[in-house]
């Protein structure tokens, strides 16, 4: 058992499964959400009111972190769910 604030939490709960399934939620919609905003900036047609490069700088750069992460965390939870151990982390 795991206290936490008084809380007793059963240690089973934290299995590779459970932590995997949580992963994948959290990234799903992080990638959503960045997915999203990248979207409406170009359906808006805000590209047009400033320079390509101001669009790679401001806009995909910075976003392209919140797309390309969310994903490789979405591969590593299916892949932590598939195998059932920590062998894609390189453990």
């Amino acid at each position: 058992m795991l206290r936490v604030s008084g809380m007793r939490i059963p240690v089973a709960l934290f299995t590779v499964a459970t932590i995997a399934l949580l992963t994948l939620a959290w990234n799903a919609v992080s990638y959503r959400v960045s997915s999203l905003y990248v979207v409406a900036f170009f359906v808006a047609g805000r590209q047009r009111t400033i320079s390509s490069a101001e669009v790679w700088i401001y806009v995909i750069g910075p976003n392209s972190v919140w797309v390309i992460l969310p994903l490789l965390g979405l591969y590593v939870a299916v892949r932590l769910i598939l195998d059932g151990n920590y062998a894609v982390l390189g453990r």
